[in-house]
């Protein structure tokens, strides 16, 4: 199993969130793209598209709870990466944070095993939006 470490802030504790399943690397087949021109009324054609079969195979074999996550991972990586920056993003974190708590709260148990993990990681995440938001201490 592959673990997943993040940091909000120099002064917050790591959490580590499993990471179960690693993503096919996609490469294109091709890069070149070619184009038929359209004609009136229909849409352009466009010839060596990627193959997504590796992509879609890695879909349909994940646990859904899985895939979301991974996608609660990258929303606090987001989250630690606009606090951090100088000044801080606090609408875009803000927007995030929003994300992260309707989606945890929506899914619930169903998230599986690391429900409580997540739960921790967006509590951490409230708190350095709101020493964020305080500015820097005097």
């Amino acid at each position: 199993m592959c673990v997943i470490r993040w940091k909000l802030e120099a002064n917050l504790t790591c959490c580590e969130l499993p990471l179960k399943a690693s993503r096919p690397a996609y490469a294109p087949a091709s890069t070149s793209m070619s184009r038929r021109p359209a004609s009136s009324g229909t849409v352009a054609h466009v010839s060596d598209s990627p193959d997504f079969s590796e992509e879609i195979a890695y879909l349909q074999n994940t646990p859904v709870e899985q895939i979301l996550g991974n996608h609660v991972v990258v929303l606090v990586q987001l989250i630690g990466l606009y606090l951090g920056s100088t000044p801080p993003n606090l609408a875009s974190a803000q927007l995030l944070i929003d994300t992260l708590r309707a989606m945890i709260e929506a899914a619930g148990e169903w998230l599986g095993e690391h429900t409580n993990l997540y739960r921790s990681a967006l509590a951490e995440a409230q708190q350095a939006y709101v020493r964020a938001a305080q500015g820097p201490s005097a």
